[in-house]
């Protein structure tokens, strides 16, 4: 099913399939969100959970031998979501544990996704449970892809993306067979300071990995265009930038803890770098917030 919120400054739709966003436009009409398109990416704005990225050959394996299998990006993300709550100005999606997700991943959970629309803001909180009598390992990220350009009469290479500080210029490269990543694969990237100029040809290795960034914030922007996006990610430690192989008109900016596992690392879930716990009938908060110029 779908939704809308809308306020003076944004119209923000949403579908109840994966509990995500399907659009943003100004009060110009001027869509943001990367509409989707299977050439390029079907996807638009899915939520990552209880993994971001890949696990080897899709596996894993918890401490307690049980067995957890789940394709890339979690279980969650093409699920059909509850609407909790509407209002004038926020929505409430929640999806929990099923017979079916809990073969996948044997923990009881339940996530919450509550969408706030204030001013030019779409603010997004992930609320997590764990209902399991055990502790629960999990990851969680967000992926939202935005036009690039975003005034369709510009080109995408006219777009940069800037980070609030100066990053490492030395990133990691996933694999593109497997989808896990080398850690002694190192990217050197011939950008400096605190911009990345975006080109088709950063991403024919696929995706740009911040891992542990030093920023909480960028913005997609051009100096030909007086429009721009902002993320702001206080709750994640990653930004990973990603558009397709065959030069989508979109770029992708996607907060995220956790990425997919490294080629070194075990099959032992709990062991994977940057894993969050949650206790038993505990809950944890995570919040990203998107800013439209």
């Amino acid at each position: 099913m779908d939704y809308i919120l809308k306020n003076e400054k944004l119209v923000v739709s949403f579908t109840s399939k994966g509990g995500s966003i399907t659009s943003i436009k100004n009060q110009n009409n001027l869509e943001y969100l990367w509409q989707g398109d299977e050439q390029y990416w079907s996807g638009q704005s899915p939520i990552l959970f209880p993994i971001c990225g890949s696990l080897r050959n899709n596996e894993a394996v918890t401490l307690d031998n049980d067995i957890i299998k789940m394709p890339r990006h979690g279980i969650v993300r093409k699920k059909e979501f509850i609407c909790e709550k509407i209002s004038r100005n926020e929505i409430i999606f929640s999806i929990q544990s099923t017979e079916e997700l809990l073969e996948q991943y044997p923990f009881e959970f339940k996530l919450f996704v509550h969408y706030l629309l204030v001013e030019n803001q779409v603010i997004i909180q992930y609320i997590v449970q764990n209902f399991s009598h055990k502790k629960m390992p999990f990851f969680i990220g967000a992926h939202p892809g935005f036009n690039c350009p975003i005034n369709p009469e510009l080109d995408f290479n006219d777009y940069k993306v800037r980070f609030e500080k100066k990053e490492d210029l030395e990133l990691y490269d996933n694999e593109l067979e497997s989808g896990l990543v080398n850690r002694n694969n190192l990217r050197k990237c011939n950008f400096s300071g605190n911009e990345v100029p975006l080109s088709h040809n950063l991403f024919k290795n696929d995706t740009l990995i911040f891992y542990n960034s030093n920023s909480h914030k960028v913005r997609l922007c051009s100096e030909k265009d007086p429009h721009s996006i902002e993320v702001l990610y206080d709750d994640f430690r990653n930004l990973l930038i990603w558009s397709s192989a065959n030069n989508g008109k979109f770029v992708a900016l996607e907060p995220m803890n956790g990425i997919s596992t490294f080629t070194d690392e075990s099959n032992i879930f709990e062991e994977k770098e940057q894993v969050l716990w949650l206790n038993s009938n505990d809950t944890q908060f995570f919040s990203y917030k998107i800013i439209i110029n």
